[in-house]
């Protein structure tokens, strides 16, 4: 289940990014308040105003710089912004692409070989499940501890050791950053989970055929809930 890989943007960048902006405009600002002050106490007694003209010239170049930084960290603040809206615009296609082949079992031989010679549904949803905890330690709501406490609980269970064993391997060859640090913990659950013996929950068969168009609309409006509300629809 191969798709578009977006390098996201990190949260602490943009907040960098929002500081620098806010210190820089309060230095602006206070320089220009207390400019004609300065210009005085160049010298109070004897007023040079071929001085205080050089000096207003000096003070004209700081402005122009200090300008042209910030205008510099405004656009890249709004950089970050873009690139943040792209990779939920993707993220907005990948639940709708996932959810159609939930809703309609048939869609799924579009992906090309079969990813499971089972239900193949159960593998689409516990990838949904990846992605949950992946955006949710993205931004921040998941810690290291907490991402590796969700995937040993979720690998006691045999559907998604299944999953992992045929398709983590390429997932992980396809990452880097915090992305791979995040699959590295997911892998490594794996690995414990098998060294510790048979999986607690056995595969076991659909107990009814969901109903068209609803699946995807469920895991938009799950992933849509606070991040709190949300861990508690993790496998147990």
């Amino acid at each position: 289940m191969p798709l578009p890989t977006i390098s996201p943007a990190r949260p602490f960048v943009d907040i960098a990014a929002k500081v620098g902006i806010g210190m820089l405009l309060v230095l602006f600002v206070t320089g220009i308040a207390i400019s004609p002050m300065a210009f005085s106490a160049v010298d109070s007694t004897n007023l040079d105003w071929n001085r205080l003209s050089d000096i207003g010239q000096a003070y004209g170049l700081v402005s122009a710089l200090l300008s042209a930084v910030t205008l510099c960290l405004v656009i890249l603040l709004q950089r970050h912004q873009l690139r943040h809206e792209r990779i939920s615009v993707v993220r907005d296609m990948h639940l709708n692409v996932v959810g159609m082949a939930l809703d309609n079992p048939e869609y799924c031989q579009c992906w090309g070989v079969r990813v499971t010679e089972d239900d193949e549904r159960l593998f689409y949803y516990t990838n949904m499940i990846h992605l949950l905890w992946w955006y949710s330690f993205e931004i921040g709501d998941l810690s290291e501890a907490q991402v590796r406490s969700y995937a040993g609980g979720m690998f006691d269970s045999e559907v998604p050791r299944d999953y992992w064993r045929m398709h983590g391997r390429w997932r992980l060859s396809g990452s880097r950053g915090r992305r791979r640090k995040f699959l590295l913990m997911i892998d490594e659950a794996f690995r414990a989970a098998e060294a510790s013996g048979p999986p607690a929950r056995r595969r076991e068969r659909p107990h009814r055929t969901p109903q068209p168009g609803r699946t995807s609309h469920q895991a938009r409006r799950l992933l849509s809930q606070p991040t709190v509300s949300r861990l508690r629809h993790r496998p147990r």
